[in-house]
């Protein structure tokens, strides 16, 4: 595989924007979550003086449980919203702790050069109808001594091809924590 090289074909205006796809839904999540709990929140309060009298008993044995539907609407739309915020803020707080773990082996990493041995598509997910490349390395651990594979972070080009040098980030107090540098 010589010189594996993707890009964007309708991109003519140089390098397209790119955002993380966890980073992207994230924000869409929050977004949607917090679309709904402020839509809940005013359906509730638009019935704040039936909303205790959706939890007793008396209330759904009468004649007229339409009166219920406001503050019940409401409460499923703020469930909602706070299962999508919880879930997007989750998602956000996951792609900061992988750059800050980026900018802590860049900064106080130890750095080794390996061989890339194989690059291959990660099916796992898609983007557009395309799946990223992940990009395989072996090096030997500065700190143990043994022979270890890294994989990359998805990627979506790249110009290394197997046998070419790439740049691995090791952290020396946590042997599990390593990075592959491919912005060279």
């Amino acid at each position: 595989m010589k010189n594996v090289h993707w890009s964007n074909p309708g991109s003519t205006h140089g390098p397209a924007f790119r955002v993380h796809p966890l980073q992207l839904l994230g924000v869409i999540f929050l977004c949607i979550g917090l679309l709904f709990a402020v839509i809940g929140a005013g359906f509730m309060a638009v019935s704040h003086d039936m909303l205790p009298q959706v939890f007793t008993a008396a209330a759904w044995g009468s004649d007229t449980p339409d009166e219920l539907a406001l503050p019940i609407v409401g409460m499923v739309f703020c469930a909602i919203g706070v299962i999508f915020t919880l879930t997007g803020s989750t998602m956000l707080l996951i792609r900061r702790r992988q750059r800050l773990l980026r900018e802590e082996l860049e900064r106080y990493g130890l750095h080794v050069t390996g061989a890339v041995t194989d690059i291959r598509i990660d099916r796992t997910y898609q983007v557009n109808g395309r799946s990223p490349l992940r990009i395989l390395v072996t090096v030997t651990h500065p700190v143990t001594g043994e022979t270890v594979v890294v994989r990359s972070e998805p990627v979506w080009e790249t110009s290394l091809s197997p046998g070419d040098a790439a740049q691995v980030l090791f952290d020396p107090m946590d042997p599990r924590r390593k990075l592959v540098v491919l912005d060279q």
